[in-house]
């Protein structure tokens, strides 16, 4: 093979390295793209654990946040900011679970106990007085959250929990 057929061949060869480099790097993106979004998963997975546990290992915030998802009345200042603080945290879950939705994660889990929540009348007080703090799409998820609330609850014949823990079934 002489110079000159080598030189005429050298186009087609920087061509087709260029298609194989651009083949490696797409697939080099979805990987990366994936192990982000796993990675993002586990997050949040990590952050609704870190509230069950808050309330699994404080025996006074586990308090706070069920005679709060009674009424707010019944606490007192410092205590209603605790409960604040909780449901700040809640709000916070959701929107990531929505951010993830996006990417098609679906958490069932999280979306039933964000039901189960906000069909208390506390939830329903701590969110009339603070819903002007988030954005547009926030209030918008949240209060979609509470008419699934009030779907599932105007449902008869599905059980739930009473406050002790036992179920029971809806009249």
């Amino acid at each position: 093979m002489t110079l000159e057929q080598i030189y005429a061949l050298s186009p087609t060869i920087a061509a087709f390295a260029l298609v194989l480099s651009l083949i490696y790097a797409s697939l080099q993106f979805r990987i990366n793209t994936k192990v982000a979004r796993n990675e993002r998963l586990v997050a949040a997975a990590a952050v609704f654990q870190d509230f069950s546990r808050l309330l699994a290992s404080n025996a006074e915030c586990a308090r706070i946040f069920r005679d709060g998802l009674k009424h707010l009345a019944t606490l007192d200042p410092v205590e209603r900011w605790r409960f604040g603080s909780m449901m700040q945290m809640l709000i916070a879950n959701s929107q990531l679970v929505l951010e993830l939705e996006s990417v098609g994660y679906q958490d069932y889990f999280h979306s039933r106990s964000m039901r189960q929540i906000m069909q208390r009348p506390g939830a329903r007080q701590w969110w009339a007085r603070e819903r002007a703090m988030y954005s547009s799409s926030t209030v918008t998820a949240v209060d979609l959250i509470f008419g699934a609330a009030d779907a599932s609850g105007a449902e008869g014949g599905k059980s739930t929990r009473s406050e002790n823990g036992s179920s029971a079934a809806n009249a």
